[in-house]
């Protein structure tokens, strides 16, 4: 994390990578449901940090919105795969402090936008019009 932030790595989307293998591995080798719910918070975490880099870089003219979008992108699937999971949404992030960041060049992106790091919303089922279920599953 240390390299990105300092835009020795700039490429975030291998974070992104090495962060699922990471976590991949932690849930192949836990045996207790409360470890496997740690890492996948931790995954979650390690995204939405990635993400608050790409936002800054962007911020500062080192980095491209696509980046942001692209990172945006990489938390809502770790915050999906965690609901999954727990069947409730992540804890929330930590405000960041973007009114602290420089201003890049016009055209990037603005502090009034939304931040990274924003709550994903769990996911409503959607049901089908003309469509009822009954208790055996069939139609009515």
């Amino acid at each position: 994390m240390e390299r990105i932030r300092n835009g020795i790595m700039a490429q975030s989307n291998d974070l992104f990578g090495r962060s699922e293998r990471w976590l991949d591995a932690e849930l192949a080798l836990s045996e207790k449901k409360e470890d496997r719910f740690a890492a996948l918070e931790a995954h979650v975490a390690r995204t939405r940090e990635v993400e608050r880099i790409a936002f800054a870089r962007a911020r500062a003219g080192a980095g491209t919105e696509a980046d942001t979008h692209a990172a945006a992108y990489e938390r809502y699937n770790a915050e999906i795969r965690y609901f999954e999971a727990t069947g409730k949404a992540p804890p929330p992030a930590p405000e960041l402090e973007l009114k602290k960041m420089p201003r890049g060049r016009p055209g990037k992106i603005d502090a009034a936008e939304k931040s990274p790091g924003d709550q994903l919303e769990p996911p409503t089922p959607k049901k089908k019009k003309g469509v009822e279920l009954t208790n055996s599953g069939r139609k009515k």
